[in-house]
């Protein structure tokens, strides 16, 4: 299911007006939380039936247009709310990357999107053109569109190291996930504000250690 969770009907034209910005802002935070409810039972290693139900449906701007997805993100936030620490740290620590990495991000964040959703290659290129122009048009779009891309990131990563470890028992464990060097944490002020809470989470798990 890991490359299906990945899949956003991400929109393949460009709108500066605000309810269309509202919508692609709504995409961003439902693919987070789904990202992030994805991983939760990767690493609790459970999966009710009732998650997976909710995390089968491919996130579509229509749907938030309609106001139809609403009740389905604030389950998956449930879920989510319930993330490791490190998860949360690791995904918000990239995000901040790649925002610190702007403009030049753009291209690694609309091309990422865009390729996960796995559409044709035409699509995929329009998709890809209209998050870039979306992200150097619309700034205040643009910490949505990193979360998701990190958690989109760390999504194939998590795949990715546990094939790797299940293929080579006896190599190096722990190595992977988390191996480069640590980027600052965002500021709150720089996160939309349905992200805001994970990074209290973090920051006050860093406080009670101290």
């Amino acid at each position: 299911m890991h490359g299906l969770v990945r899949v956003v009907e991400w929109p393949v034209r460009v709108s500066l007006r605000e309810s269309k910005i509202g919508v692609l802002d709504a995409l961003c935070e439902w693919q987070v939380m789904r990202g992030i409810a994805y991983v939760t039972a990767l690493a609790n290693a459970v999966a009710p039936v009732d998650l997976i139900h909710d995390l089968s449906p491919c996130p579509r701007p229509q749907a938030t247009r309609e106001g139809a997805h609403g009740e389905l993100v604030d389950r998956l936030r449930n879920t989510a709310q319930g993330a490791p620490v490190d998860v949360l740290n690791e995904i918000l620590r990239t995000c901040a990357r790649l925002l610190a990495g702007a403009p030049y991000s753009v291209f690694a964040v609309a091309a990422g999107l865009a390729t996960d959703s796995g559409p044709e290659l035409c699509e995929g290129i329009e998709r890809s053109a209209a998050l870039s122009v979306q992200w150097s048009a619309t700034p205040e779009v643009q910490a949505s569109l990193s979360a998701a891309a990190s958690v989109n990131g760390f999504i194939g990563a998590w795949v990715e190291w546990t094939e790797r470890e299940a293929l080579d028992r006896d190599g190096p464990k722990g190595v992977g996930i988390g191996s480069h060097p640590a980027h600052a944490l965002p500021a709150a002020e720089d996160l939309p504000e349905w992200l805001r809470p994970f990074l209290a989470a973090v920051l006050d798990t860093h406080a009670d250690s101290m």
